[in-house]
């Protein structure tokens, strides 16, 4: 199998004001939202996903 693209997906613990940074401030468009836990945010050809989550991933 081989793999011809990939969709970066991005994590959030706010996807409204994710959604209105890239979209308001960055000047991207939304593309699609699903309920209130996923989006997709249009970058010219390019698009990426943000994924609500409940606390951000912690490093070591």
């Amino acid at each position: 199998m081989q793999v011809s693209s990939a969709v970066s997906q991005l994590r959030t613990t706010n996807l409204a004001e994710s959604i209105r940074f890239y979209t308001t401030r960055v000047g991207l468009r939304l593309e699609f939202q699903y309920q209130d836990f996923y989006a997709g945010i249009r970058a010219g050809s390019q698009l990426f996903h943000l994924k609500l989550v409940d606390e951000p991933r912690r490093t070591r």
